[in-house]
């Protein structure tokens, strides 16, 4: 039995670039055959030292990984959270898995400066760090030493994330690979993530899974 986990997903509780409803999200993966569903919302710049500001912040991300999860309660669909990291420096984004909520609020905000520092803080606590749809207009290409893995296959239809090219730096720099739908609202059929023989249910499996490489993409046609 094959198993399929999805590693890109927002909803409107927690980006505000996504329409699209817990209860809706928990039902379109049931129906694509997912197994495991992981909430990246997006987790903006903060350009000050307030502490208030943070904390709304990662707040609003944990209440929205929360309803999504009560949405998924009595289903077949698990859900584990992450989230997608947007840096000072520039239109960069990047997926994190492994952390505690408590641990996010602990951060300075200062860590979200520059990819070096990020890299060092976060891999250095051991999470697991993905730069998402690095060949995206607009993004640049981020120091591999720095990263876990890139995400070479992006299956967001609004967006030209050149996902050959990702695959082909990934490969060069010998870099793990992952693969995620970026699914913002209705019109985004699941197409993306990764297949495993068992079923992942908590973050630290997860980040144990894509450490270990023991899986393999799913990457059907760009739309």
């Amino acid at each position: 039995m094959k198993f399929k986990t999805e590693l890109h997903c927002h909803s409107r509780d927690g980006s505000g670039c996504s329409s699209e409803s817990a209860e809706e999200i928990v039902q379109k993966y049931l129906d694509r055959g997912y197994s495991t569903l992981c909430l990246t919302n997006h987790f903006l710049p903060i350009w000050s030292d307030d502490r208030e500001e943070w904390l709304k912040e990662v707040n609003e991300k944990h209440r929205a990984y929360d309803i999504l999860k009560e949405a998924a309660e009595g289903t077949a669909l698990n859900v584990i959270y992450g989230l997608e990291f947007r840096l000072k420096a520039n239109y960069n984004d990047y997926l994190v898995f492994g952390f505690t909520w408590d641990y996010v609020e602990a951060m300075d905000p200062k860590d979200l400066d520059d990819i070096g520092r990020f890299s060092q803080k976060v891999r250095g606590d051991g999470m697991y760090l993905i730069q998402a749809h690095p060949f995206r207009y607009h993004m640049t290409v981020t120091n591999p030493d720095l990263l876990d893995a890139i995400e070479v296959h992006n299956g967001h239809a609004g967006h030209e994330s050149h996902n050959m090219l990702a695959e082909l730096y990934a490969e060069y720099h010998h870099k793990a690979k992952t693969s995620g739908t970026d699914s913002h609202d209705h019109s985004h059929v699941p197409n993306s993530g990764i297949i495993t023989d068992f079923e992942i249910k908590t973050v630290e499996q997860l980040v144990e899974t894509l450490r270990s490489g023991n899986y393999t993409l799913i990457k059907e046609l760009d739309r």
